[in-house]
């Protein structure tokens, strides 16, 4: 099953190639690898990649900065959806209940866009 795995995520990445899911999660990875030192446990914290993802968001402008409250649509254990103004695409909020780590709900966005392309990410 490991290998099936491994195969998912290296076309996911491959197909993601000049992404900007893609290119988060790298910046992401990059940047843990950097702060981590061999004393310090295989334990990611969320707080430290809220903070990562914070500065990456801040060099990149990747904020959408206003959602409105009236075009919620309705939500599921761990995002918000809103409609976005044109109508034509939905907006989402997601608070990772279900993964560990930011890094695996991206890895996770990277295949979903993988296996379902007409509804991707």
């Amino acid at each position: 099953m490991k290998d099936e795995h491994i195969d998912i995520l290296t076309r996911a990445i491959e197909a993601a190639n000049g992404n900007l899911i893609q290119t988060t999660f790298f910046y992401l990875r990059a940047s843990q690898a950097s702060s981590r030192n061999l004393e310090k446990t295989e334990f990611i914290d969320k707080k430290d990649e809220v903070n990562s993802l914070t500065a990456f968001a801040n060099q990149n402008d990747c904020w959408y900065n206003y959602i409105k409250s009236e075009n919620y649509i309705g939500e599921g254990a761990e995002q918000k959806v809103y409609l976005a103004d044109d109508g034509r695409f939905v907006l989402k909020t997601n608070d990772t209940i279900f993964y560990a780590s930011w890094q695996d709900y991206f890895i996770s966005l990277l295949i979903h866009n993988t296996l379902f392309p007409s509804t991707a990410y």
